[in-house]
């Protein structure tokens, strides 16, 4: 199993072993749609769109749903980013009231720097720079109708500097197969971005030419949101870069021809191509669907938390260094100095640093002390989220022989106890027993804290 995956921002940055994995995940929630597990449950979303959309908002909205979650439209005119708010004091507060964020917007900074100061998990659903999800559904849904994408021969037509190009430049170069952009000298992606991703990608100005033995022969709209005062010298520099009649000639005999859609006859494909092709394009309208869904889950649910030991958490102010170490060791967060030092880290830290730390390394011991004093001062809880993730970081992190203890009978979910307990991990009540006392006691076991502990 990959290590966990916090956000999806960029295709550049998501390890190929975790596109696959989205991937064959998607296949489930397509075919079990209905009957699948709800890990959205209680869980509130919120879409915060700058840019009008159909897709991406119905199957993010619809998908959120089926995973048992709440979606909340926002649309960024309609809040106070659209009134000069910084983006990271929007993140900052949002980050403090819903789950995560699914974000469309132009700059894709914006998203980055949303996913950081937010905490939460958070989703790039278009920018100017990248569209990872409508990318991962096109390869999901070649691999659907012709099988592993590794080794075959993708065309793009059209503008092949815009995002939709570029999110399929970093796809090629970690799945395998052969990338051709066919597109005027101008509209070429350039020499920095082919340098970052690697892969093989062919750029050429003949259109044929990049379609010819193609698998599959795709294209955009000539004109993308925010370049509408471009439109007469776009469709001037584009005309010739259709997909119709003449490239399927070229292209192999079975290849898929796709769209992200919206699409405009008579422009970046002609209609009888179009309706010739719908039931492909319309097959990937719909899995944008099933694919989002397998990434919400995937952002959301528990998985293997190897990771390397982050940096030491270090409060200026009386010059407390409380470090994960590789092995754990009793700290006493009752120390005044101590509990001084960590909740200035939580409270400026919030949802971020020091809760994704404890994730991934799980090197927290005998931290009841600190869980009592936030749940009860801060409002800051673990809860049956936090715990069922600190128990599969902890399993991880140590061997397993290693004694783990869940302490708070706080969890009346009998179905996580099971998880919890299944991962060889013990749960102990807030009143535990002389016999676990004597357990805890021990120098060496790792306590995990749940709030409501004594």
């Amino acid at each position: 199993m990959s290590k966990p995956l916090m956000h999806l921002v960029s295709l550049e940055k998501l390890p190929a072993q975790v596109m696959r994995e989205i991937l064959a995940d998607t296949t489930r929630f397509k075919a079990e749609r209905g009957h699948h597990t709800k890990p959205l449950e209680g869980k509130t979303w919120a879409l915060i769109f700058s840019k009008s959309s159909t897709r991406t908002r119905v199957s993010f909205e619809v998908g959120i749903r089926e995973l048992g979650g709440n979606a909340m439209y926002l649309n960024a005119n309609d809040i106070q980013l659209g009134r000069g708010e910084p983006i990271k004091d929007t993140a900052r507060v949002l980050g403090r009231m819903i789950h995560g964020a699914v974000i469309r917007t132009y700059a894709q900074q914006d998203v980055e720097d949303f996913a950081h100061y937010s905490g939460i998990p958070t989703v790039n659903a278009l920018t100017d720079d990248e569209h990872p999800c409508q990318i991962l559904t096109d390869i999901f849904t070649f691999e659907e109708k012709r099988g592993p994408i590794a080794g075959k021969k993708v065309a793009f037509i059209g503008d092949g500097a815009c995002n939709v190009p570029i999110s399929w430049i970093f796809a090629a170069a970690k799945l395998g197969f052969e990338l051709r952009i066919g597109a005027p000298k101008k509209y070429q992606p350039s020499a920095e971005i082919l340098k970052r991703a690697g892969g093989n990608i062919v750029l050429t100005e003949d259109p044929l030419e990049a379609a010819r033995d193609a698998d599959l022969l795709y294209t955009d709209v000539w004109i993308s949101m925010g370049k509408e005062a471009e439109s007469a010298e776009r469709i001037k520099d584009l005309t010739g870069f259709q997909i119709n009649a003449a490239m399927l000639k070229v292209a192999k005999p079975n290849a898929l021809v796709m769209h992200c859609l919206p699409a405009y006859r008579g422009k970046e494909i002609d209609e009888a191509t179009f309706e010739g092709n719908a039931q492909t394009i319309f097959d990937q309208a719909e899995n944008r669907l099933h694919v989002q869904k397998a990434i919400l889950n995937r952002l959301v649910s528990p998985r293997d938390f190897s990771s390397t030991p982050p940096a030491p958490v270090v409060n200026s102010s009386n010059n407390v260094t409380i470090s994960a170490a590789s092995s754990p060791t009793k700290i006493n967060l009752r120390r005044p100095e101590i509990m001084e030092a960590v909740q200035a880290q939580v409270l400026s830290h919030y949802r971020s640093d020091l809760v994704e730390r404890i994730r991934a390394n799980g090197n927290v011991v005998s931290a009841r002390g600190l869980t009592i004093k936030l749940a009860k001062e801060f409002g800051f809880c673990y809860g049956v989220e936090r715990a069922i993730d600190l128990a599969y970081a902890a399993r991880k992190s140590f061997p397993p022989e290693k004694p783990i203890f869940l302490l708070g009978e706080i969890i009346h979910n009998p179905e996580v106890n099971d998880q919890i307990r299944n991962l060889g991990i013990k749960t102990i009540s807030n009143k535990p027993t002389d016999e676990e006392m004597e357990m805890l006691h021990s120098e060496d076991v790792v306590i995990i804290p749940a709030f409501g502990t004594e």
